[in-house]
C-alpha cells in the first residue's frame, strides 16, 4: 500500500510553566483600559496586536520564542523566527468569533516568519 501525504497539518505543542491565573488576569486588567478593535469578535474583546511589546506577557513571549527556535531545528529551518504580532481576545457567554484566515503565518525558509 502507498500512502501519499500531500497537505499535512503539523500541530506542535510544549508543556510549559505559564501563571495562566496571573495571564487571564492581565488580558482582563488590558480590556479594562483599552477598547481593543473590532475585527472578527462577536459580544467579546479583541486587544490590539502588540501584545508581545508589553512587559507583563514577556515570559510568555519568552517561551513562544524558544517554541519557535525548536520547531525551525525540527524542520531544518535557517534564519531566524520573528514573532509579528500577537494579541488577546475575551468572548463573554455568546461570544463567538466569526470565520477567518491569518495570513503572513508560514513558515518561510528563505525569508523571516511571522507568526500570527
Amino acid at each position: 500500500m502507498i500512502i501519499e501525504k500531500f497537505f499535512p497539518t503539523l500541530v506542535y505543542g510544549k508543556d510549559v510553566q505559564l501563571n495562566n491565573n496571573q495571564l487571564a488576569q492581565d488580558i482582563v486588567n488590558w480590556s479594562n483600559q483599552d477598547k481593543g478593535v473590532s475585527k472578527t469578535n462577536v459580544k467579546g474583546w479583541h486587544s490590539t496586536t502588540d501584545m508581545h511589546t508589553k512587559v507583563e506577557y514577556k515570559h510568555l513571549i519568552e517561551e513562544l520564542h524558544i517554541a519557535q527556535q525548536d520547531i525551525y531545528k525540527d524542520e531544518c529551518l535557517e534564519g531566524e523566527p520573528l514573532l509579528g504580532n500577537m494579541w488577546a481576545n475575551i468572548n463573554y457567554k455568546g461570544g463567538y468569533n466569526r470565520p477567518h484566515i491569518h495570513p503572513n503565518s508560514l513558515l518561510n525558509c528563505n525569508e523571516p516568519t511571522f507568526l500570527t
